[in-house]
């Protein structure tokens, strides 16, 4: 409706968006050092939306009300890349980490003992 003002959000969404889907699809493909691009992806998207938010609500948002524009775009990075780079040197211990479930099973968990017994009784 206000493309004009808000062109600004497509861009930030956008470049969230591609953050994001190399994020994901470094960590569903196991690429050489995945943890590092999920980190990075991840991390940088969630920058990206944190901007936005910021941009387009800081002027009304009490305490981000009295600083000054340039602040919107610069405080969600400052505060985002330190802990994105202290991610990074954490795990670069892991540099060949596996995955440790599959997409599958993160949405599909495997019934424990106890609910297997519960449907088999319920059965006639």
């Amino acid at each position: 409706m206000r493309w004009p003002e808000d062109a600004y959000l497509v861009v930030l969404g956008a470049l969230s968006l591609a953050a994001t889907s190399i994020g994901l699809v470094a960590r569903h493909r196991c690429w050489p050092g995945w943890i590092q691009l999920h980190i990075v992806g991840m991390g940088t998207s969630y920058i990206l939306l944190l901007t936005a938010f910021y941009v387009d609500n800081g002027p009304r948002l009490p305490v981000w009300d009295r600083l000054p524009v340039l602040a919107f775009w610069i405080v969600p990075g400052l505060i985002g890349c330190p802990l994105i780079i202290r991610a990074l040197i954490r795990y670069r211990a892991r540099p060949n980490a596996s995955p440790t479930r599959t997409i599958t099973e993160w949405s599909m968990p495997e019934p424990d003992s106890a609910h297997r017994s519960r449907y088999r009784r319920a059965q006639p």
